[in-house]
């Protein structure tokens, strides 16, 4: 794993813009754009700039960005000339908590969680949710108040279902869309160690990458998980830094870009080297067994 870029201030949330290029959302209301600068390396622009927090983007084919603004408690909307609106901000006359992270499906449909800041919601008061605007506009949930501290989801278009992340609890929720149009959540994957999941991504054949937080002062690392359609671990790394807030994948160059607190930084890994680092801990425990 190595450190791809640093910034002055705390970056969350990447993901890939339709021309490809890597997007973060920071802590001063940027949304930051990095391209080439003709040399190999990456060089910081702004690609939009809100009266607000920004913690998340997702995309809605190439001309609307979705963001999840937890300072104004919204989901907002901002078309090519960078003009904002509000795509709503309450359900049945309750503000919500703050938007945490959004995603949205191939067809249409817009999913996002509102959890507000960390420690709003807890394992003692698990108040986040999980909400979907449908095709019409009309907004449902499919988790009311009943999450601790759900943090970022993904669709699943092979398996046509919605992942999401809740992580005071350290595990993976599923959500299954019946022929009736219920949504049926339940438990697809239990971690173990570090505080718990805060960024998830997916690959064209359905497997999961998922960063997880760990308190610095801890001196325990973070970690870079991989996990199969089925359920199955496939693979794990430690992080350089332990404070992960989010993952992207790259689906044409097999690169793992994850964003970090702490240090402020952007870390890079190939998904081959998750494969060997965990071939070589197998190892190291094989070799010290034999020892014993």
């Amino acid at each position: 794993m190595k450190r791809w870029t640093t910034l002055s201030r705390a970056v969350t949330a990447p993901c890939f813009a339709p021309n490809g290029n890597l997007l973060v959302c920071t802590g001063s209301g940027e949304i930051t754009e990095f391209v080439d600068n003709d040399k190999g390396l990456p060089q910081a622009k702004q690609h939009l700039q809100i009266d607000g927090q920004p913690n998340c983007v997702s995309f809605e084919g190439d001309s609307e960005m979705i963001i999840c603004d937890p300072s104004s408690l919204a989901l907002l909307s901002a078309s090519k000339n960078q003009q904002t609106m509000v795509l709503c901000d309450e359900y049945e006359s309750e503000s919500f908590r703050g938007p945490s992270h959004c995603v949205v499906a191939p067809n249409g449909c817009k999913y996002f969680t509102d959890s507000g800041p960390l420690g709003d919601t807890s394992l003692q008061q698990p108040k986040g949710s999980v909400f979907m605007i449908n095709n019409q506009g009309i907004l449902r949930p499919l988790a009311y108040k009943c999450l601790a501290q759900p943090t970022d989801l993904v669709f699943a278009s092979r398996q046509k279902c919605l992942y999401v992340l809740e992580m005071l609890k350290n595990r993976i929720l599923r959500f299954v869309e019946t022929n009736s149009g219920a949504f049926i959540s339940s438990v697809f994957y239990r971690f173990n160690g570090a505080v718990g999941p805060t960024g998830i991504d997916i690959d064209g054949e359905g497997n999961l990458f998922v960063s997880r937080f760990e308190h610095k002062g801890l001196n325990t690392p973070g970690y870079i998980t991989v996990i199969a359609p089925t359920g199955k671990l496939v693979g794990e790394i430690a992080s350089a830094a332990p404070e992960l807030t989010g993952i992207c994948f790259n689906q044409k160059t097999n690169q793992i870009y994850v964003t970090e607190t702490s240090t402020n930084s952007i870390f890079q890994i190939h998904v081959d080297d998750i494969f060997q680092g965990q071939a070589e801990d197998k190892h190291k425990n094989k070799t010290l067994q034999q020892t014993l």
